[in-house]
């Protein structure tokens, strides 16, 4: 019988990931410059691929004792944060790490409980007559640090619905989207009451972090998957890398860009600009979109003019977004290293667990995983044959 003692899961762990390291290597060697594209197109694919939302059948658990509504079971709460996590890798901010916090569960799940008995999305919310002080209290937290949503509450439409944030109302500080890709988000939770969703947005406990922008669309590969052509794009920056910087100080140009990268005379036309200086995600945002877009697979360029670094000097800021049709690209070596690199991590974790019933069960769902199938084949052996091994032991036959 295979031990699968914690010593031995690291060390298959790290020869697994070190196999998927020296494919990403070989598949890199052509690819395009990383200062012009942050993330290859096998590496995309294969994490939103693996980041996909389910959609699980149970919504709501039990309602504990003072509630007064079911909260959302961790698989729905998954499926949120899932769709968070794809745009968050999207725009190169940390997302593998995002955790549902069980504080925030419940001032997201009263916000949307309190919007729906005002019937009314709203982050200053009235209280409602009858309701105890201590759910009201909750409600006014969650509704005041969280993004609000009304209409379909589905998590992909919800979560969608914030980062477009291109609306009438949203557009001159797009703050929903901001807190969403805030470098310094750790945690998070997600609350849905009928019509009405919620989601804590305010977290920021991960502490020190090295950023200098946030770009949406991103800089280089951008999935059309995840993009519409009537949303703003936005730029959020570090203020403790920039000075501070005003509407009239910056000008921004938006322009086609040919087969080599470089900008064309066909500069676009803005319908939109603006800079919002209020600390929403942690950072000065600079707000624009063209005024006529084709949404389809190709490349522009964007120059900022007008910025500089902290110390005064001009930065000559200037991104490639290259618009692409992500599930379009074929699976080939460089998405089942990446695929592997990702899974095989999460296979230690499980592999890791000490109760042989627990570790069963969560191999068994580790199994299920679609993402799986792409992985190398050495993985896949792996999580059968330790599933194989539990049900036979006699311990976990009897539990």
């Amino acid at each position: 019988m295979v031990q699968y003692g914690v010593t031995y899961v690291r060390t298959c762990g790290l020869a697994l990931l070190a196999l998927a390291t020296a494919a990403l290597f070989a598949a890199e060697k052509d690819a395009p410059d990383k200062g012009e594209y942050p993330r290859s197109l096998g590496e995309m694919k294969a994490i939103l691929s693996l980041l996909e939302p389910t959609r699980p059948k149970t919504i709501f658990e039990t309602a504990p004792a003072g509630w007064g509504a079911g909260r959302l079971t961790a698989a729905m709460q998954e499926s949120f944060l899932s769709r968070l996590q794809q745009y968050r890798f999207i725009c190169g901010v940390a997302y593998e790490d995002l955790v549902i916090d069980p504080d925030y569960v419940q001032l997201a799940q009263h916000a949307a409980l309190l919007c729906a008995k005002l019937n009314q999305m709203t982050h200053a919310p009235a209280k409602p007559a009858g309701m105890p002080e201590d759910l009201y209290k909750l409600g006014c937290r969650g509704a005041r640090e969280g993004n609000l949503f009304v209409g379909l509450t589905d998590p992909i439409a919800c979560v969608d619905f914030w980062i477009d944030d291109s609306g009438a109302r949203n557009l001159d500080r797009v703050g929903h989207r901001r807190w969403m890709l805030n470098p310094y988000m750790a945690k998070s939770a997600f609350g849905r009451v009928g019509e009405y969703a919620t989601m804590y947005a305010f977290d920021s406990t991960r502490g020190a972090v090295e950023w200098d922008h946030v770009a949406y669309p991103c800089r280089g590969y951008m999935p059309l998957e995840f993009f519409a052509a009537r949303r703003a794009w936005s730029v959020t920056l570090n203020k403790a890398q920039y000075k501070p910087f005003t509407k009239a100080t910056l000008r921004v140009t938006l322009t086609a860009a040919d087969a080599s990268s470089k900008a064309t005379s066909q500069s676009l036309n803005l319908d939109y600009f603006n800079v919002e200086t209020s600390n929403y995600g942690r950072g000065p945002c600079i707000i624009f979109r063209p005024a006529s877009i084709a949404l389809k697979e190709g490349k522009y360029r964007v120059k900022i003019d007008g910025l500089q670094n902290i110390s005064g000097e001009p930065v000559d800021f200037t991104y490639l977004v290259h618009f692409i049709k992500i599930m379009d690209v074929p699976d080939g070596p460089e998405v089942r290293a990446t695929s592997t690199a990702f899974m095989g991590k999460r296979w230690v974790t499980v592999m890791a667990l000490e109760d042989k019933a627990a570790r069963l069960a969560a191999l068994e769902e580790f199994a299920k995983h679609p993402g799986l199938s792409r992985c190398e084949a050495e993985l896949v052996d792996k999580v059968r044959n330790a599933v194989k091994e539990l049900t036979k032991d006699p311990d976990v036959r009897k539990k």
